[in-house]
């Protein structure tokens, strides 16, 4: 993205560029928690998509909203499969993860329902159904 600063002129419909810069915009990042590294101060977002890792830095403002109620919140007060909202910057060095700047944690929100966290996909199944890659289920013979 190029941020453009000049004047306009509406005949020509164009720009007399007088500062031309690079931009990066902020990425917004919404899913639910799904992992919390307390030592490095970092968390892994699952989206519908792809999971995220985001970096807590000691700028990140944080928040938590509930009862309709906006309350200033910190990095210890976040759980596991919390609804979450991040805005923040790509990192530099590590292009997979995002500097967070802004979070609000929505404690009262449930998780996205198309969100699903690996390590509880299975706590559900009591028995594990094989297939025959047909569609239908294997069934043992009788006599």
């Amino acid at each position: 993205m190029l941020g453009v600063l000049g004047l306009y002129n509406k005949d020509s419909r164009r720009i007399l560029a007088r500062d031309v810069d690079v931009i990066t915009l902020p990425t917004v990042v919404v899913g639910a928690v799904s992992e919390i590294d307390k030592k490095n101060f970092q968390l892994m977002i699952a989206t519908e998509k792809n999971p995220v890792k985001i970096d807590i830095e000691n700028i990140t403002k944080t928040y938590s909203y509930s009862s309709d109620e906006l309350a200033a919140s910190g990095f210890s007060k976040i759980t596991q499969d919390e609804t979450i909202v991040v805005t923040g910057y790509p990192d530099s060095t590590d292009k997979t993860m995002v500097l967070a700047s802004r979070m609000i944690i929505f404690p009262d929100i449930p998780k996205n329902p198309k969100i699903i966290s690996a390590p509880n996909a299975l706590d559900n199944m009591t028995t594990i159904i094989p297939s025959t890659g047909s569609g239908k289920k294997i069934t043992p013979i009788i006599k």
